[in-house]
């Protein structure tokens, strides 16, 4: 097992036993690689080695993920814009005794690290995928799925919140809260 600045917060057999019986893999051996610390508890990339072949998954555990984001992404699963599809959810623990959420995982490099190199093309596909999620209304998804997240906020709400948290004027920042 590799892990990056933080130590998973289970045993790693318990992990590759939970994520075999709710995945339905025979696991043969386990990665989990932290993804960096967010404004929520560490995503994990984790890599198994299975009966059938390799497979890379996004979990997150304990509260770190919530009802509204897991029906967002499955809102999301019929719209072009690419998203990682929920694979299982357990937000009482049953699984692994603490919450745990599991994707598809999407490769690639994150985009924050070209951003703080002040990459030019970072920062423009950053504000083009921004408005793109933006754009999407209730009607571009399946029926019923804004029923299913109780009290979201407006994107004027959530923009509004993280303007607030810079101390100092952001030119990204700028450029985004213009375009939106």
């Amino acid at each position: 097992m590799t892990a990056d600045l933080h130590s998973l917060p289970v045993r790693r057999d318990d992990l590759a036993e939970a994520l075999g019986r709710v995945l339905g893999l025979s696991v043969c051996s386990i990665r989990a690689k932290a993804l960096g610390a967010s404004s929520r508890e560490t995503p994990w990339q984790v890599d198994l080695e299975t009966g059938q072949g390799d497979r890379r998954f996004l979990i997150r555990l304990g509260k770190s993920c919530s009802a509204n984001e897991v029906g967002a992404l499955e809102a999301m699963e019929s719209h072009l814009l690419p998203t990682p599809k929920v694979l299982h959810w357990d937000p009482d623990g049953e699984a692994l005794g603490t919450p745990l959420f599991v994707s598809t995982f999407i490769d690639g490099d994150p985009l924050l690290d070209a951003m703080k190199a002040n990459e030019p093309w970072a920062d423009g596909l950053y504000i083009d995928t921004v408005c793109t999620v933006q754009s999407i209304t209730a009607e571009d998804l399946p029926p019923g799925s804004t029923e299913r997240m109780e009290g979201s906020q407006s994107a004027l709400e959530v923009l509004e919140e993280g303007y607030a948290m810079f101390e100092k004027r952001n030119p990204l920042a700028e450029t985004a809260y213009r375009r939106l």
